[in-house]
């Protein structure tokens, strides 16, 4: 059956079960957002909006965004529903300024005898890079005694999970993202790939002990060992370490974390080097390093990056992580090529009525700026409750050059 269909008809069940439910709750958000730069007034300028309606055993959601000038950026559907153990979740995205269809997906999942299992099914239209495509998965799961075990059955499609990040839509007009969790790009019909896992975890040796071996209908892929804070003689060091074989090559990561007190630790990114010829051990490379401290409720990053050809800083939309470059070009990670060093303040606290203020100030150093220190560009951005339905957002990003960017934005719920 046609992916489009069964996503039509997860949204369509979810429709129904809508009209059968009984004293729905209306609740809503609209924002505005707006973006300019040094050599443009007005970069961008979006408004958006959002109702949410609850009811007995689900929710119906629709979205919709608007860019300037004028351009209806994209209008969403997203449902769910549980009805006697069975949960279904649907979503529809149309980009209505052009008229196309460009993505649906249904996830149904249930829980039977102690095994969890999850179907995942998608398409994507024509108009998005890579379609027309659709395909589904099964994902089945059994966790007992710390042990998981889990297996994700791919027929055209991959789901999101610890090693794979799902879709995200571009708008390459706009530069607006939305992401999902299932992804149809996967070539060929019928079955492509198996994906399984073994976790252990809480053991007296580690916190999580992990294999994962991932084939496609071409052949085996990867095998990916991994291990979460290995117990040491002392407890105030602990290891992470990961170990990814593939046919072609091999690569073994470890990255050592020194917890100076309760509010500071200190993190090495490091690499065992191989040698090709013999494939033995030849040597370890440090590629980054990171100090963080938390004080009450602000946290400090000192993060250095020594090898920008293995080691990347992401944006801050990936929470400026401490990346494999490979990774995030696989994961499609938007990050840093050139700044090899980023100093980070944020704060965090709670306002009247559930609400947030935060605030983010990081700066980037690089070694092509002609900056004190360095400095290339610094990033600052603040969420700014009023009440708590009416919020603020600002946004100011400055090169070592000048001004860069400036941002503004402001949030209503009801």
């Amino acid at each position: 059956m046609n992916v489009r269909i069964l996503a039509s008809v997860g949204v369509l069940l979810i429709l129904s079960a809508v009209s059968l439910g009984a004293s729905p709750v209306l609740s809503g958000l609209s924002w505005f957002d707006m973006q300019a730069d040094s050599s443009v007034l007005l970069d961008d300028l979006s408004f958006g909006t959002q109702l949410l309606c609850d009811f007995s055993g689900g929710s119906l959601e629709t979205d919709a965004l608007v860019g300037w000038p004028m351009v209806w950026v994209w209008q969403g559907i997203s449902g769910y529903t549980a009805v006697n153990g069975l949960v279904c979740k649907a979503d529809i995205l149309f980009g209505p300024s052009t008229g196309d269809f460009l993505y649906a997906q249904t996830l149904v999942s249930a829980s039977i005898g102690g095994i969890d299992f999850a179907w995942h099914a998608a398409q994507l239209g024509n108009a998005v890079l890579g379609g027309p495509a659709d395909g589904w998965a099964l994902r089945v799961s059994a966790a007992a005694r710390g042990l998981e075990i889990v297996s994700i059955s791919e027929f055209g499609a991959r789901i999101e999970d610890a090693d794979f990040d799902g879709i995200t839509i571009v708008h390459a007009a706009t530069g607006e993202e939305r992401h999902y969790a299932t992804d149809p790009l996967v070539a060929g019909r019928g079955f492509t790939g198996e994906k399984a896992s073994f976790r252990a975890r809480d053991l007296a040796c580690a916190e999580l002990l992990a294999i994962t071996v991932y084939a496609s209908c071409t052949g085996l892929q990867y095998v990916a060992l991994e291990a979460t804070n290995l117990a040491a003689s002392t407890s105030w060091v602990s290891l992470n370490t990961e170990m990814v074989l593939r046919p072609e090559a091999k690569d073994f990561s470890l990255w050592p974390t020194v917890v100076l007190d309760d509010t500071a630790c200190f993190q090495l990114y490091a690499d065992l080097a191989w040698d090709p010829v013999t494939g033995l051990i030849d040597g370890i490379a440090v590629s980054g390093l990171e100090l963080a401290c938390a004080i009450g409720s602000f946290r400090i990053r000192d993060v250095a990056v020594l090898d920008l050809n293995r080691y990347v800083i992401t944006t801050e939309a990936h929470e400026n992580q401490v990346e494999k470059l490979s990774e995030a070009l696989a994961q499609g990670h938007d990050y840093y090529p050139d700044y090899w060093e980023m100093l980070s303040l944020s704060y965090t606290t709670q306002g009247c009525g559930g609400t947030t203020f935060s605030l983010l100030a990081n700066s980037f150093f690089g070694g092509a700026s002609c900056g004190l220190f360095d400095w290339a560009m610094s990033h600052v951005e603040a969420t700014i409750p009023l009440s708590s339905s009416l919020s603020f957002s600002i946004q100011l990003e400055a090169l070592s050059a000048g001004f860069s960017r400036f941002g503004f934005g402001v949030a209503l719920s009801w």
